[in-house]
């Protein structure tokens, strides 16, 4: 398998089509997604913004990560374990997601 385009991703649209072009390093076009080539099925104009803005978020975050681990779960493994790691700052239900002072708080201990 050929290797993916190397981050950093980014994503913007191109006003004349209403297209999306997700870019890579060098302004290297990564996909493109065109809403009018399928508007009765496609995801409205915002709605697909926001899905670009997530693929480039993700793959970003996934830098160094190789794909193979991704198909596997392994970011979701990680996740869930750093849920049972991160203990609420303020006595809620949900995990801390302030990474930075979890781990200086560990590191203290």
């Amino acid at each position: 398998m050929t290797d993916h385009t190397p981050e950093p991703w980014g994503a913007r649209t191109v006003k004349a089509s209403g297209s999306f072009l997700v870019r890579g390093p060098n302004d290297r076009t990564v996909c493109i997604h065109q809403p009018h080539m399928s508007a009765s099925t496609s995801a409205t104009h915002e709605e697909s913004l926001a899905n670009a803005a997530r693929i480039v978020a993700c793959v970003n975050a996934c830098a160094g990560i190789p794909t193979a681990q991704l198909q596997v779960g392994s970011v979701a493994e990680l996740v869930a374990a750093a849920d049972k790691v991160l203990q609420p700052a303020d006595g809620s239900d949900e995990p801390s997601w302030d990474l930075k002072a979890a781990i200086a708080a560990f590191q203290k201990d």
